[in-house]
């Protein structure tokens, strides 16, 4: 997991920290990382963790909380 927390450090936390220094030299502040894996590896963790690191909100959406059977549905859900 030293891998993830590396990436995790130098894609989002450094940038966020550092705002000026990327702007000073015309670097873009923004994207993000696409967590995968099996239950239990520790995804939530680390997005919390992220999240905590960065002086920001973490809030958890599920599958369940978006998706539903009737078309449209799931589209006015995210809004």
């Amino acid at each position: 997991m030293a891998y993830e927390k590396d990436q995790i450090s130098l894609k989002i936390i450094h940038p966020l920290k550092h705002a000026d220094l990327y702007k000073c030299y015309g670097k873009k502040i923004g994207g993000g990382i696409l967590f995968y894996g099996p239950p239990g590896c520790g995804k939530t963790f680390l997005a919390k963790a992220t999240a905590g690191e960065i002086d920001s909100q973490f809030i958890s959406v599920g599958i369940d909380d978006i998706l539903d059977m009737y078309i449209g549905q799931s589209e006015k859900k995210l809004n």
